[in-house]
């Protein structure tokens, strides 16, 4: 007791002293609980939601899927002034080529017959002829001559085209043998260049279609005809090339080699 009144002096003054924390209890019950300092607040969630973890870092790996754009204009700005194939073109591999998927000409009827000559108009972009010419490019990559034969123009019709005699004979001593030639020769500039080489497609040169009536060019039978087109590709640097083909004539709606590299 002796100690108690030292403390507080008596017990009312102990109520008294006990009573402010009695009314401060039931006062606050009703209020908000006060708001966290902001320091507190920050504190709180850096150390318990994963949300505000810093990002990880890109790895290597990932950086160069999104080359700077600054590299990029350095390495444009220094390449030398040729003309380029487009960047998707660029590496391709000369070693079989995916041909285009094109149905087989027909040349001779259901009875063995040599079919006959149309009008109709070649396309540059018909899927036959796009085939033909990527064989055509293979052999002078190749250096042989079998499979480019099925872009020359077809000795069937040459027989019905030509008025000459033996033309059958002319086709093959004169014509496909030059034309193998020019295959051999462009082999031998093509092997030069740094390979492997993409073939690009052939390209129509200045002149126009024309439609050569009979009596032209020695012929009985009309076609039609276009000079210097160019076969068209690039390098493994993407420097594009071209070799010259000389004419081309139709035959029922579809372009066939018959000079490749002059009149020969």
């Amino acid at each position: 007791m002796e100690r108690l009144r030292l403390s507080c002096g008596s017990v009312s003054s102990a109520v008294r002293c006990l009573l402010p924390f009695a009314l401060c209890i039931n006062g606050c019950s009703e209020r908000e609980p006060p708001a966290l300092a902001p320091s507190s607040r920050v504190l709180v969630v850096a150390t318990t939601s994963p949300e505000t973890r810093p990002p990880a870092i890109a790895t290597p790996t990932q950086r160069r899927d999104n080359a700077s754009p600054i590299a990029t204009a350095r390495l444009t700005n220094s390449s030398p002034p040729v003309e380029q194939m487009p960047q998707e073109l660029g590496r391709a591999s000369t070693p079989a080529p995916e041909l285009p998927v094109a149905p087989t000409i027909a040349l001779v009827d259901n009875a063995g017959q040599p079919l006959p000559q149309t009008a109709d108009v070649p396309k540059f972009d018909s899927p036959t002829f796009k085939r033909r010419s990527a064989l055509l490019f293979q052999s002078i990559i190749d250096d042989t001559t079998e499979s480019a034969d099925e872009a020359f123009f077809p000795v069937l019709a040459y027989e019905q085209v030509k008025a000459i005699a033996r033309p059958a004979r002319d086709h093959k001593f004169r014509l496909l043998a030059a034309y193998h030639r020019n295959i051999h020769e462009y082999h031998k500039k093509v092997a030069k260049l740094p390979q492997p080489l993409q073939f690009l497609g052939i390209e129509p040169g200045p002149s126009p279609i024309r439609w050569m009536e009979p009596n032209t060019e020695g012929n009985q039978l009309g076609y039609y005809r276009i000079l210097r087109t160019n076969l068209k590709f690039a390098d493994t640097k993407g420097i594009v090339h071209r070799l010259e083909v000389t004419s081309l004539i139709s035959w029922r709606g579809e372009w066939y080699v018959v000079h490749l590299d002059g009149f020969k």
